[in-house]
């Protein structure tokens, strides 16, 4: 059985790519900036805006912003070149090769 792991860091990307780890999860924290207003509001007492959704989370329903999670694998980490992970979070295709057998680089083509 392989492991996964979280984060899409570049070892763990790195280790899709040669087979060693099964997956990895992409949480784009890009995506977490947009919604640090809500935590201003909560910190100021204010109510926060309404688009977030609810989770309970056995006692009370706690108010979230869902964001999305994405199993990442060889059939579709080419996903992490296209929305510019790879470039801007990993310092690009060269260096998460670096170490790697040219085979890999198909993955990302």
């Amino acid at each position: 059985m392989k492991t996964t792991g979280q984060d899409a860091s570049l070892k763990g990307v790195q280790n899709v790519l040669l087979g060693y780890q099964g997956a990895t999860l992409f949480k784009d924290f890009r995506l977490q900036a947009p919604e640090a207003d809500i935590v201003a509001a909560i910190l100021q007492s204010k109510k926060p805006r309404t688009r977030m959704a609810t989770v309970n989370n056995g006692q009370v329903d706690v108010p979230s912003v869902m964001l999305p999670v994405v199993p990442i694998d060889q059939g579709n980490i080419k996903q992490l070149v296209t929305n510019g992970w790879i470039g801007s979070q990993l310092g690009g295709i060269d260096k998460v090769m670096t170490g790697l057998p040219e085979s890999a680089r198909t993955y990302l083509q």
